[in-house]
């Protein structure tokens, strides 16, 4: 935006300027015409990024949550030198083809993370990273859907015994006992009320 006439630079008429990001600059008048002249330098600078990194997420040293979980993904189920690969990799996990050497197909199906607590989990451990088999999930979620956990299904629901403890009111150690019991159907671990089995 011209903001005032300014002194000339010998024969060329130059104008005062003032930049949308705020810095103040003198351009000549044929660069303002000519459009050669259309920031202070920050349209630049904000170009060279965005053509070094694509998708804006990962600029040296400020890579965004999203593109540090893509690359953890992708170090753990196809690099043996990875720490966490025998977990991944080693046991058989894979990262599709879409994801792989794609942070921006990664990114467009799992968007931004909802929250810094959440991080990428997947409904079947057994199966790889894809976009039908994950999700941004809080601590607690992913707490419940590990390997060492118990699952119960009834009626058509599978949950880990910490979750129907939740949703039936029934104390952890107390459903855990019902389900341990020989004596009791799946009906009773979960229909009978509190002290309703003695």
């Amino acid at each position: 935006m011209v903001v005032e006439r300014a002194k000339n630079r010998g024969k060329a008429t130059t104008w005062a300027c003032q930049c949308d990001c705020g810095v103040q600059k003198v351009f000549s008048a044929g660069n303002l015409r000519s459009g050669a002249s259309s920031s202070c330098g920050c349209l630049q600078i904000e170009l060279t990024i965005s053509r070094s990194t694509k998708h804006g997420c990962s600029p040296r040293n400020q890579r965004t949550p999203e593109y540090r979980t893509w690359k953890h993904v992708t170090q753990r189920t196809t690099n043996p030198k990875a720490i966490r690969y025998a977990d991944y990799g080693g046991r058989g996990v894979t990262l599709c083809d879409r994801w792989a050497n794609n942070f921006e197909n990664f990114l467009e199906d799992m968007g931004l993370k909802p929250s810094p607590k959440h991080s990428i989990e997947r409904k079947d451990n057994d199966l790889g990273y894809s976009p039908e088999n994950c999700y941004w999930a809080t601590a607690k979620e992913q707490s419940r859907n590990t390997r060492k956990n118990r699952f119960v299904t009834y009626k058509g629901a599978t949950k880990c015994v910490g979750e129907w403890s939740e949703i039936l009111g029934i104390n952890y150690g107390t459903l855990l006992s019902r389900l341990n019991s020989p004596k009791l159907s799946i009906t009773q671990v979960f229909e009978t009320p509190i002290g309703g089995i003695c």
